[in-house]
Order: C-alpha cells, then sequence, then structure tokens
C-alpha cells in the first residue's frame, strides 16, 4: 500500500520526487543506512498528522480500494464468519493500514506506527516495521497476550519475506504469491491461490474451506 501512497503524493504534487531522494539520501547521512527502516517515513517529515490522514483517506478511496482481490475480500468475510479472529499484519504505516482495517471489519492490527511530535511527523517510526522475522516476533508478542500458541494460528500472505512467519504457523497460504514464495509454497505443498483464483470469490472461498 505504500508504494501506492507514494505515488500518490507524487502525482497529486504534495511531494515532488526531488524531495523524495533528497530526504532520502540526508537520512542515510544523518542517521546511517541501517536505520533507514526506523526512519522510514522521511518522506513525510514535519507534515501535520491531520494532512497525512485525509491524504491517506483519498489514496485509499482512489487507488487501494479498486485493488482489492474481490475474492480475498469475500474470503475474509468467510473466516469471520466461522468465529476466526483475523489479524492484519503489514510493515505499512498504519494511517495507511486503518481504512483497509475499517473496511474488513478486523479488530486487531499489526504496523509501522508512525512518531509524531507536536502534531507533526518526525518521519520516524515508533513501532518497528514488521518484516520478515520481525513478523513472528511481533506475532509471538500477540499470540502470548491472547493465550495462543503457533498451531492454533494460519497465515495468509503474498511476499518471500513473510516465509519465516508461514514457516511457522499451522496453516500457511499463498496468496498471488512473487516467484520465489510460490516456489516454496509448492516445495512444502502449502495452497496457493492464484491472482485470477483471488478475484473470484467463490474459488477463493472454496480453497479456503479445503484448509481450515
Amino acid at each position: 500500500m505504500e508504494r501506492h501512497f507514494v505515488k500518490f503524493l507524487i502525482e497529486k504534487k504534495i511531494v515532488s520526487q526531488w524531495r523524495m531522494t533528497s530526504r532520502f539520501f540526508w537520512t542515510v547521512f544523518r542517521h546511517g543506512p541501517h536505520t533507514i527502516m526506523k526512519h522510514k517515513l522521511f518522506y513525510l517529515k514535519g507534515s501535520r498528522e491531520s494532512e497525512v490522514n485525509s491524504w491517506a483517506e483519498e489514496c485509499w478511496r482512489e487507488r487501494v480500494k479498486p485493488t482489492l482481490f474481490s475474492g480475498m475480500v469475500e474470503g475474509i468475510k468467510y473466516l469471520k464468519s466461522q468465529d476466526i479472529k483475523v489479524v492484519l499484519l503489514s510493515g505499512t504505516p498504519t494511517f495507511l493500514a486503518k481504512p483497509l482495517l475499517e473496511f474488513l471489519e478486523i479488530g486487531d492490527l499489526m504496523a509501522a506506527e508512525p512518531e509524531v511530535g507536536q502534531g507533526r511527523l518526525t518521519g520516524a517510526v515508533v513501532r518497528p516495521h514488521p518484516m520478515g522475522v520481525r513478523k513472528v516476533e511481533e506475532c509471538e508478542g500477540w499470540l502470548e497476550a491472547n493465550g495462543l500458541e503457533w498451531n492454533q494460528v494460519g497465515g495468509i500472505a503474498n511476499h518471500f519475506a513473510d516465509r519465516f512467519l508461514l514457516s511457522r504457523v499451522a496453516v500457511a497460504i499463498a496468496v498471488s504469491p512473487d516467484d520465489d514464495l510460490a516456489k516454496l509454497a509448492r516445495s512444502k505443498n502449502w495452497p496457493i491461490i492464484t491472482e485470477d483464483e483471488a478475484r473470484n470469490a467463490k474459488r477463493a472461498i472454496e480453497i479456503l474451506r479445503g484448509v481450515i
């Protein structure tokens, strides 16, 4: 979603390409390349939180919502109808994830929380960017807080970086996966929902019903 948001900001001339590039290099110079994920919102540094939320809502309506896989939207509804608790775990900033959370009526969110000072974004994140192994660590904390074990949960993902999480859950499902994740899923016999299937509610629900 963040890629959609950055493109939206540039096309709307809210942020220029020059500003994006110059602030990236300044952030790397000042904080070091190893901290870039901590300062991943460098391009929004100094922006009012209210403005960012407004931009995020507009981007959601215009760019993100139309691209959602309709089949998976219905698939999420199906999971909830089976009394399965759904949690959104994403590296995207919370201001971008919340519209999706509300649309899908999901109660729990683990995402990158922006740092705000005096009503403006600092460019840093308070909550770490959950990615790769970090997603496993985030999930462990959530499981402990909710009295659950790994053998009681499943995971749905589309990026190879999510392989660590998918390897821990009881039921792993790859949805429109990138090439590396698709290869891994086949080797581990994880169910794969292709892009076409993810756009077909009936087929997506059939696959979910078969593995849940």
